[in-house]
């Protein structure tokens, strides 16, 4: 085994404070999936809707880059997390209109309203 497969980075998600610990191929996409972390990526994963936006707070977060960020953007930290992967330990926030209102999806079954059957007599119709 080399380093690099050896190696497991630490990644934090603000603002629902989830770690994460990411393999330099596993995208932050996936490593959000892992801890049960909704991050909003239209496109599937494929870095073209730009949707999946994130902001790095600490460390270093490679890739991540296209037509959707502006430079200033990218050198602010925004990366797309569908193809941006962690470089070491680091801390990423997710916007809320990138995530769900809360930022992680529930384990809970949601309580869904049910069919009624209704009889109807059509006899009186006649």
């Amino acid at each position: 085994m080399t380093d690099q497969q050896a190696t497991l980075y630490s990644v934090t998600f603000l603002p629902v404070n989830r770690t994460v610990q990411l393999a330099p191929d596993e995208t932050l996409i996936q490593g959000a999936r892992q801890v049960g972390i909704h991050i909003n990526a239209s496109c599937g994963g494929n870095g073209v809707c730009g949707k999946c936006l994130v902001v790095v707070e600490s460390g270093e977060i490679t890739g991540g880059k296209s037509e959707k960020l502006s430079k200033g953007d990218y050198d602010a930290g925004q990366r797309q997390a569908c193809t941006a992967v962690a470089a070491s330990d680091a801390v990423v926030l997710i916007p809320e209109m990138t995530g769900s209102k809360e930022g992680v999806l529930t384990l809970d079954i949601p309580v869904r309203r049910r069919a009624q059957m209704h009889i109807f007599n059509v006899d009186h119709l006649k």
